[in-house]
């Protein structure tokens, strides 16, 4: 069984929260961090100021008692301080108690002769303390104890006096405990409402993804008008456009060829017709014509001859047709004179009719291919118009135009759409057809192999044909 794999929806909604919490996670730590850094420096600053204050006091009223007595008079003093532990201890040779006890890298709290000390206290932050005099700026140690953390500072209250404060940063961690739980609702309330406005977005996406989708499953099973709503955002907009474009086109490909189809259907009916009719005159003729008297054998042979060569010409017309489709036509090129090579078709095809030439041009091309058009131009014209019949040569620097100017009935106007399709035939406004439907088709692919095109128009005299093929240097060529 084939596993599911995740909508779009899904990666929408993962993709914007991933990204959303990311980014919010980061703002947050951020902001923590600028905060936590802002309140300790101003914990600590006040410590420091209050300390130093402390300490200026205590060593400007000194009474000049003993040690242990100036120590009781500092105890008193600092004790009347709300929200501060002291300690005070004695490092003097004379003093009356046990120097203070060290274990390892630290003083011992209870070696204070005054005072409490809520942690022992480093060796390095004791010796700072011993070094430091009233009136100097102290920088606050922050220590860790087992509920909470302190700002320790100490100084000298007099030689071997040390007094040590120790404040308590636990109104600081309770102040920024709540600001990080402040910033984790707002995170959590930011991933929410991201995670909403992706999956209204998602939801906005997957629809319209979703109905051009439904539109190819409908296009497949043959509905060929079918196309998808162009809603939504601009990516979904334009997939639907490029949907239809391509219904469109598939479409209009699949009319094209049913029309095609069409075609090859009167095709096979029409060759049919074209070939049975001669191969029947030249069976009958041939099976007779040993019974018949001379001057009827006569008639026979010329009616053989010109079935034959009809069906000469239908099968060398077929011929021509399947190598165009092929792809296998190739241009022999040379110079080619115009105006002889359309007077050569004009005579092969109608000796006796009044064709008019004017102008003359002299262009690098296929011969045999230029005279297949002229001369079925020329045949098109007497057969379906009327003499006579005009063909006008000019020239530009870039392009060749021949006209071939009829003097019929000109073309039907519902024949026009389809006057170059294969095994066309104008209906009887023009006369017999008489063709076999493949000549215009064949004329317009020769002149599209040269680079060029064959135009059809009525005007006030009849049909009008124009080739126009571009001129090309020898170079090109």
């Amino acid at each position: 069984m084939r596993r599911k794999r995740p909508g779009i929806r899904s990666w929408i909604v993962a993709t914007v929260l991933s990204l959303t919490t990311a980014a919010t996670a980061a703002t947050a730590l951020f902001a923590y961090q600028a905060q936590s850094r802002d309140v300790r420096e101003r914990f600590a600053t006040s410590a420091s100021l209050s300390f130093t204050a402390d300490l200026d006091h205590l060593a400007s009223n000194d009474t000049k008692s003993p040690n242990w007595q100036r120590a009781v008079e500092a105890s008193d003093f600092l004790e009347r301080r709300y929200g501060i532990d002291f300690a005070i201890f004695d490092f003097s040779p004379q003093s009356a108690f046990p120097q203070p006890e060290r274990t390892g890298e630290f003083y011992r709290a209870n070696g204070a002769i005054a005072g409490y000390a809520p942690i022992d206290i480093p060796v390095p932050v004791m010796d700072a303390a011993l070094r430091t005099p009233a009136r100097t700026g102290v920088t606050p140690t922050v220590l860790s104890g087992k509920d909470s953390t302190y700002a320790v500072l100490g100084g000298v209250l007099r030689p071997g006096l040390v007094v040590v404060e120790f404040y308590n940063a636990r109104d600081v961690d309770a102040q920024l405990a709540d600001f990080r739980e402040t910033l984790l609702w707002l995170a959590t309330g930011i991933a929410a409402a991201a995670a909403t406005l992706g999956l209204l977005a998602a939801t906005l996406v997957q629809r319209s993804v979703n109905g051009v989708t439904s539109a190819a499953r409908r296009f497949g099973a043959g509905d060929a008008e079918v196309r998808a709503a162009a809603v939504g955002p601009a990516e979904a907009v334009d997939l639907a456009h490029a949907f239809n474009h391509m219904a469109d086109r598939v479409r209009d490909s699949i009319a094209e060829l049913r029309a095609k189809e069409a075609q090859q259907r009167r095709l096979l009916a029409d060759v049919a017709h074209d070939l049975r009719t001669p191969v029947a005159t030249i069976l009958a003729a041939a099976e007779g014509m040993e019974a018949l008297p001379p001057e009827a054998r006569a008639r026979a042979s010329r009616l053989l001859t010109q079935r034959a060569q009809r069906l000469a010409g239908l099968v060398d017309d077929l011929l021509e047709m399947s190598e165009l489709d092929a792809g296998a036509a190739e241009l022999r090129t040379d110079q080619v004179e115009l105006a002889d090579l359309a007077g050569s078709a004009a005579d092969l095809i109608a000796p006796g009719a009044e064709v008019r030439m004017r102008g003359n041009a002299t262009i690098l091309a296929d011969p045999r291919r230029l005279f297949t058009i002229m001369s079925n131009l020329l045949e098109n014209a007497l057969r379906h118009g009327e003499p006579p019949v005009d063909i006008d040569i000019t020239s530009t620097s870039d392009r060749v135009l021949i006209r071939c100017q009829d003097s019929g009935p000109g073309i039907p106007e519902e024949a026009m759409d389809v006057l170059f399709d294969r095994f066309a035939r104008a209906d009887g406004r023009r006369g017999p057809a008489g063709g076999n439907g493949l000549g215009l088709a064949i004329a317009q692919a020769n002149a599209q192999l040269h680079g060029g095109r064959i135009e059809a128009a009525n005007t006030d005299r009849g049909a009008c044909f124009t080739v126009e093929l571009p001129v090309v240097t020898a170079e090109q060529g």
